[in-house]
């Protein structure tokens, strides 16, 4: 299928006020039921952005001691929200896998926290 038949397409313009930066865990944080598959999870941007937290639904292929201190990718000029009210203030990036479990999306060497995606 053709990506035109199934999306809009954006202009350069569109995606430029899309804010997708590398900020680091600093602070995880468990939940009981019914969330007990979530973490919430408190990210460091860097100095002009600062921290913003989220939740991710990854606990079946993360332990705490592995996200900790781990740069992940993050949508973060996105409105605050409130999932089943627990408040998020940025989009985690992730894939599905074959399972359905979200694999983060992280960058392969480490960079300044608050850097942008091109």
């Amino acid at each position: 299928m053709n990506i035109k038949e199934n999306k809009k397409t954006i202009t350069i313009r569109d995606f430029d006020r899309v804010e997708i930066r590398v900020g680091t865990i600093i602070y995880i944080q468990d939940f009981s039921k019914p969330y007990s598959s979530t973490y919430k999870l408190w990210v460091d941007f860097g100095h002009e952005i600062g921290i913003k937290n989220t939740m991710a639904k990854v606990k079946s292929l993360y332990q705490k001691e592995a996200l900790l201190r781990k740069q992940v990718i993050g949508l973060i000029n996105i409105e605050p929200n409130e999932i089943a009210h627990l408040n998020s203030e940025f989009l985690l990036t992730g894939l599905g896998n074959e399972n359905g479990e979200i694999v983060l999306v992280y960058p392969e060497q480490k960079v300044p926290n608050g850097s942008r995606l091109f």
